[in-house]
């Protein structure tokens, strides 16, 4: 995977700030609209792209991009992939989240909202999207350390959220914030990736199955 910047974390640590991670595939449009949303609905938030690379020069936009903005580019590995490197390459973040690039904020002060959870704390956020599922989770950096990983590396595309929400059930560490506080409206285009369904279905059943929710449990419980 490669960065438009050189250094894999470009922005120094000087606040508490949130980064939102969005892969987008054939969707510049929608992209562009989602990150117009989160700019101008927070002050400390940063948004992290991923593009496949045969699809750069549709994403041209993206060259004049908000400071805000930074731009990764590599081969096409998959929104849990991607939710993980992306991850990895920034440090100095005090919390996460993941968002499909035909998502938008529509609360301003929303990163306020996950900041004040999330800091120093193991947590995972839940904003409102209109259904009672755990979609498009935040976690804090606590919660990231301890299991090194913010998606579980054992799924493609589907099913994370779930696994996060079984785990933020069992620490009593799930905040579900209400619409006031951080709803994002999600139009839910034709999703990607449908040819993955049956691997990862039985993968989601192999966390619970083999021992991997018992182990990702205990690692949080000891960061408790």
């Amino acid at each position: 995977m490669t960065a438009r910047t050189q250094t894999p974390d470009p922005w120094p640590k000087a606040e508490h700030r949130v980064l939102v991670i969005v892969p987008s595939r054939d969707r510049p449009k929608e992209l562009a609209q989602l990150i117009h949303s989160a700019v101008e609905t927070s002050k400390r938030a940063d948004i992290a792209v991923y593009i496949d690379q045969d699809q750069m020069d549709l994403y041209g936009f993206l060259k004049d991009a908000p400071d805000r903005v930074k731009v990764y580019s590599g081969g096409r590995i998959g929104p849990v992939a991607v939710a993980n490197k992306v991850a990895a390459l920034s440090s100095r973040y005090d919390a996460f989240g993941f968002v499909p690039d035909d998502a938008r904020f529509t609360i301003p002060g929303w990163d306020d909202h996950v900041l004040m959870d999330c800091v120093g704390s193991l947590c995972i956020v839940a904003p409102e999207h209109g259904n009672h599922e755990i979609d498009m989770p935040f976690i804090s950096r606590k919660w990231y350390e301890a299991l090194g990983w913010f998606a579980w590396p054992g799924l493609y595309h589907w099913g994370w959220p779930s696994v996060l929400a079984a785990l933020g059930h069992a620490t009593d560490s799930l905040v579900r914030s209400t619409a006031a506080e951080f709803y994002i409206d999600h139009a839910g285009e034709n999703s990607k990736n449908r040819d993955r369904y049956p691997a990862d279905i039985i993968n989601l059943y192999s966390f619970f199955a083999s021992g991997a929710f018992e182990e990702s449990l205990k690692k949080l419980k000891a960061a408790q």
